[in-house]
This record gives C-alpha cells, structure tokens and sequence, in this order.
C-alpha cells in the first residue's frame, strides 16, 4: 500500500540522492563516486543545493520526511492541475483524483517506493505554469529555471513558448535557467562543474537499457520490437510527433498544449522509466475535464498498471509496452482536441 511505504525503508534512487548530499555536505565530491554506488552522482550541481538538507539528518530519518514532503508536493501539483482547467475546483472531483494518483496508480507507488525526485519536479513544473497562465511571468520562468536546475526534464516546456510564439517567456525562462545552472558555482566551486558538464552529462545518453521493461517510451517499444532498436525509424517518427504537435497546438489553450507536450515528452524521452509517469496526471486530469470520454479511462488503466512478471512475455510483446500505448492515445487525444478547437472557432 502506497501510504505504508512512506515510513519503510527507501530504494537504491533515494540512496543515491541522500548520499550525494551527505558527501557534499562532509566536504566529500559526490562527482567522483558516491559511497555505495558505483557510479558518481548524475544530477546537475545545482541539485545538490536542493537536496543538501538530507545530508543532515540519519537515513531513516531524511528517507520518512523527504517521501512525506515528495507526496505533499505530488497531491498539490494535483491541485494546481485542477486550477489549470478551471478556476473553481469542485472537491470531491480533487479527492477523486488524490485517490486514482496514489492507491491504484503504479507510477506514483514507485515514485516513492524509490524516494524519486519526479514528485518535485512536477510540482515545480505545474506551479510554473499555473503562474504563466496568471500573467506572473517572471516569477514563472524562475520556478521552471528552478526545476529545470534539479532535473533537466522540464525543459521540455520550453516548447510551449515556441508553439504559443511567446519570445519574451522564452527568453525570460533561458536567462533564468542559466543563472540557476551557473550561479551555484560559488557554493560548489568549478571543479564539479567541470566533471558534470565535461563528463557524466553524457553517461545519461547511453543508448543500454532501452528493451527493458520498466522503458515505457517509443525508444523502448522500437527497442523491444525490432531486431536492430529501429534507431532510424525512431528519429523519423519523432519528427513527425514534433511537427504535428507544433501544427496542431498553435491556438489551443495553455492546459491542453502543455498535456500535449508531456505526452510528447514521456513518448520521445529515450529511457522513460515507470516512475516518470507521474507526468501523466496532467494530460490525463486536463484531457477528461475538457472532453470526458471512455477511452481516456482505458488510457487511464494502461498506464496505472503494472506487470510484476514481464519476463513470461515474448520480448516482442505489444502488452510489454502498456504504458506507452496509454500515453500515446493521450498525445492523439490532445491534438484532436485541439484540432476540434480550431474547427467550432471557424465556425462561430
């Protein structure tokens, strides 16, 4: 059960995290290695000033309080998702989307179970855009610099700005997320900046490990499909993707661009692992308020599975590829949304 797991003990992506902070903190270089795992700490620098409160307290201690801050932080994103869509939130809609997100929903029980970061940054990411759509636009692009300073994934909502043509958020969020990148060089010094960005920024683009099952992303349906990984087809269809979410999603309304683009991003990231779709509250929650339909509870169902034994599946498998088949009719669903959107506009 979800909620028991918050008081147990965490997996290896929270040991991880803790023992980065604690080096840091004990004047240790976590960009080395890290002391139980084999490899060095593959977050930027600046996420290390995010996280460096763990290196303070005991294990046990700083895995029960960062897990009971990382569901606060998921169960409020929730809200701000709601807000996104409507200005009034009917609660007992918010309770029922509390209870879909965490009991049955295998993302976030993994999320947690792991003591992941994503929980943060798709608060940080919503917040963000909440604050867009209410005009604060400076305060918005540092929120998302600030996200963007932990874990490099919500980048992908620079996209927004480039299908809406807004220039100045682009440029406002850019010059944000470089002082966020840079300035902590003068808590951390030049040499982990040197090793990160000269180094282990590149381990995370290894091609290994894409076939696995946990791999919910068009890299890993291609992966586990093709004899070859269909590297080329990947590219190709990923253009495709691109374009026709930058075509579809020009007039549509900042909730149903951004559910477009994390599906989008979920799809075309090479190693979206389960924990990563929590994203997909978003376009799930946004998707059935502004067109309920049946199929969106299919979507729902694919990706809140989960399959505790793969391995009795032919690797060549649709089913092995659950999740990315919900998340794909998510990013449809979105853009014939939109395209329905500019249809009753030119009508009326």
């Amino acid at each position: 059960m979800v909620f028991l797991r918050l008081f147990g003990p965490l997996g290896i992506d929270f040991t991880i995290l803790r023992e980065a902070a604690f080096m840091w903190t004990h004047n240790a270089d976590p960009y080395v290695a890290l002391l139980t795992s084999p490899g060095p700490f593959n977050y930027p620098p600046s996420a290390v000033l995010f996280l460096a409160w763990l290196g303070w307290l005991s294990p046990a201690l700083a895995g029960m309080v960062w897990n009971l801050i990382s569901l606060a932080a998921f169960l409020a994103a929730l809200w701000l998702v709601f807000k996104l869509t409507d200005k009034q939130v009917v609660w007992w809609h918010y309770l029922l989307a509390v209870f879909l997100f965490t009991l049955p929903f295998f993302p976030e029980k993994f999320n947690l179970g792991n003591g992941q970061i994503n929980n943060f940054i798709f608060f940080f990411s919503i917040l963000s855009l909440w604050l867009y759509q209410g005009k604060k636009f400076w305060l918005a692009a540092l929120i998302l610099a600030y996200a963007v300073g932990i874990k490099l994934t919500p980048i992908m909502f620079l996209f927004l700005f480039v299908i809406k043509h807004d220039w100045k958020q682009l440029g406002r969020t850019l010059s944000g997320i470089a002082t966020v990148l840079i300035l902590p060089v003068l808590f951390l010094g030049p040499n982990s900046y040197l090793k990160y960005y000269g180094r282990i920024i590149f381990l995370g683009l290894v091609s290994t490990g894409k076939a696995v099952y946990y791999n919910q992303s068009l890299s890993g349906l291609l992966s586990r499909s093709l004899p070859s990984g269909g590297q080329e087809i990947y590219y190709w269809l990923a253009l495709i993707f691109l374009v026709t979410t930058y075509l579809a999603l020009r007039r549509a309304p900042l909730a149903l661009v951004a559910a477009a683009l994390t599906s989008l991003y979920l799809m075309l990231h090479p190693l979206a692992w389960q924990h990563h779709f929590v994203f997909a509250a978003l376009p799930l929650i946004v998707l059935w308020r502004h067109q309920p339909h049946w199929s969106l509870g299919l979507a729902y169902a694919l990706l809140a599975g989960n399959l505790t034994h793969p391995e009795i599946f032919a690797i060549s498998n649709p089913i092995l590829s659950h999740q990315f088949w919900g998340n794909f009719w998510l990013w449809l669903w979105a853009i014939k949304s939109s395209i329905g959107l500019r249809r009753f506009s030119a009508t009326t």
